[in-house]
């Protein structure tokens, strides 16, 4: 009976041990994440792979931030894998520049969530928070960068390599452990709207750039000053027509020797992977088994976990048509090798309705599951959950960054022609007119995927020419048209100003300035729905592709007036 008992309390004493492996900091996260795996319950896991939009996570009055009882709710007991975009404001989160979080705000708003969620589940595993930063962590108050075809036009992607560290610094210091970028989609259809989020048309040149995001973003090595790398989407391609989500019709080497940039960036250590909206000869990429397990796990090693886009999984049943229901849908993507969701929920209502239908099994969520974890304890997540307010103000906008987001930007200027050697402009004019919809539009300079900002931080092409002209220099200055109206009530101002100038500088162009109303945004996506209103004028970005490449409007014919 004494050795029976004995034995019986060595093995609640090896137990005990055993599920404290986890928290052991000198283990490997390979270790770490297995033990913690090996003591969760099915629940526990599907909340692991999912990751609901977060900008309603929170309240805040004052300075005072809550965390609101919807989230409460959602997080409840089993937690939850990741939040996207709780600090984000723009007209898809309906939080403008007075209703939104400013960087020491979120960094509060973070925290809050974190520190609830650890403090009312069972196994406190700490929450990942997601957001896009493809040319600054859009949020507000953060250093804007230049977008992602400016920064290849640098050629310099040791300088670029900086800006994405800076990105992923400003971002990590309110919280952020995991940003949407970079886009590696190769641009052969200038039609579509998103061209901007690009490197351009050439594989090469988008691996380097794409591989200094990488760097930048995570440094060497994964840790508590860095951020995950999500390289995306995979696998884009050029979908018919220019369109955003469209079928691409592609053959197997044109896919791998021109679609793949991909590869250098796994190489170079991207912790996640973001599948595309499209499908690829009728097989949607987030079903695609061959891309996803053959080829990005087995052929090219890529340990990190795959996240859909947003809304993308139920587009499975409900656009593509090849599901009758959610727990097939769910199933589908899984066993193709998607770990983790993004906003539609379809993973935590339908997962745990496919293992007892057999359509997926324990192990494969295993699978998902660690690579997710492994990504928290790489992170640090688990050791440093919080973040620290009162690095907020040293870390964010700073004079270095803004000198850096200068420097970018100086570099990424390219002159297409200068015919007769018209610049540099002669110190003999005495009048100049300054004349189209983008010469004096602030938020047209910036870019798609940028947050309300200070209109007084922000110099357009007439703000600089009024600085840097010499008071002498009359600037006649007029709109002329609008970006995509058909009216030419500005035509005879426009015409006006240039008849009494020496010389016309024409801004004219296209705009990505997202509507900020919420009837004119895809909930599900984001991407802007199309309408015919003239009172709006983006024309590019993402949900605005184009049927050509002529100037929208009547710009074109502006620029004809005699």
């Amino acid at each position: 009976m004494k050795l029976i008992s004995l034995s019986f309390f060595i093995v609640i004493f090896n137990f005990d041990i055993y599920a404290q492996v986890y928290k052991n900091q000198k283990l490997s996260s390979e270790i770490r994440a297995k033990n913690l795996l090996s003591l969760m319950n099915l629940d526990e896991k599907i909340a692991q792979m999912n990751q609901p939009f977060g900008w309603n996570a929170w309240t805040k009055t004052g300075s005072e931030i809550n965390i609101t009882d919807a989230y409460k709710k959602i997080i409840n007991k089993n937690g939850i894998g990741s939040l996207y975009g709780i600090a984000r404001a723009d007209s898809w989160t309906e939080k403008t520049a007075s209703t939104g979080l400013s960087p020491l705000e979120a960094a509060k708003a973070s925290n809050a969530i974190q520190k609830w969620n650890l403090e009312n589940t069972r196994l406190a595993i700490p929450i990942q928070f997601g957001g896009d930063g493809g040319h600054g962590h859009m949020m507000l108050g953060t250093t804007v960068f230049p977008v992602s075809v400016a920064l290849a036009s640098t050629w310099n992607p040791d300088l670029v390599q900086k800006a994405y560290a800076q990105i992923a610094k400003e971002a990590r210091a309110v919280g952020m452990t995991s940003i949407y970028s970079p886009v590696l989609d190769i641009v052969r259809d200038p039609r579509w709207g998103r061209v901007e989020e690009c490197y351009g048309e050439d594989y090469f040149l988008t691996s380097e750039f794409g591989k200094a995001a990488v760097l930048g973003y995570q440094g060497m090595n994964l840790g508590a000053n860095s951020v995950l790398a999500t390289i995306k989407h995979f696998v884009h391609a050029y979908p018919e027509g220019g369109h955003n989500a469209a079928n691409v019709s592609i053959g197997e080497r044109e896919l791998q020797e021109v679609f793949f940039p991909f590869e250098k960036c796994i190489k170079a250590g991207a912790g996640s992977v973001m599948a595309a909206y499209n499908d690829i000869d009728g097989i949607p990429c987030h079903a695609n088994k061959n891309l996803i397990t053959n080829t990005l796990r087995k052929k090219w090693n890529f340990k990190g976990f795959v996240i859909s886009d947003a809304g993308a999984i139920s587009e499975i049943k409900n656009k593509h048509n090849l599901t009758e229901n959610f727990s097939q849908t769910a199933a589908l993507t899984v066993n193709a090798g998607v770990d983790m969701e993004m906003g539609a929920d379809v993973f935590v209502d339908s997962l745990k309705a496919a293992v007892v239908k057999k359509l997926i099994t324990i192990p494969t969520i295993d699978s998902a599951v660690y690579r997710i974890l492994k990504a928290k304890f790489d992170l640090g997540l688990f050791e440093n959950p919080y973040v620290d307010i009162k690095n907020v103000s040293t870390n964010i906008k700073t004079v270095e960054s803004e000198k850096l987001a200068l420097e970018v930007a100086q570099e990424s200027i390219v002159l297409l022609k200068n015919k007769d050697n018209i610049l540099p402009l002669k110190n003999t004019i005495s009048s100049i007119a300054i004349i189209g919809p983008n010469a004096d539009h602030v938020m047209n300079q910036l870019g798609d995927y940028t947050s309300p900002q200070n209109n007084k931080q922000i110099v357009t092409i007439l703000d600089g020419f009024k600085n840097r002209l010499s008071p002498k220099i009359k600037i006649n200055y007029a709109k002329g048209c609008a970006i995509k109206s058909k009216s030419k009530q500005g035509f005879a101002e426009a015409l006006q100003a240039a008849q009494n100038s020496d010389i016309v500088i024409a801004v004219m162009g296209t705009s990505s300035d997202r509507p900020f109303k919420a009837e004119n945004i895809n909930k599900q996506t984001g991407a802007a729905i199309v309408t015919s209103q003239d009172d709006i004028d983006m024309d590019c970005g993402e949900g605005y592709d184009r049927a050509d490449l002529n100037f929208s409007g009547v710009q074109e014919d502006l620029l004809k007036q005699k």
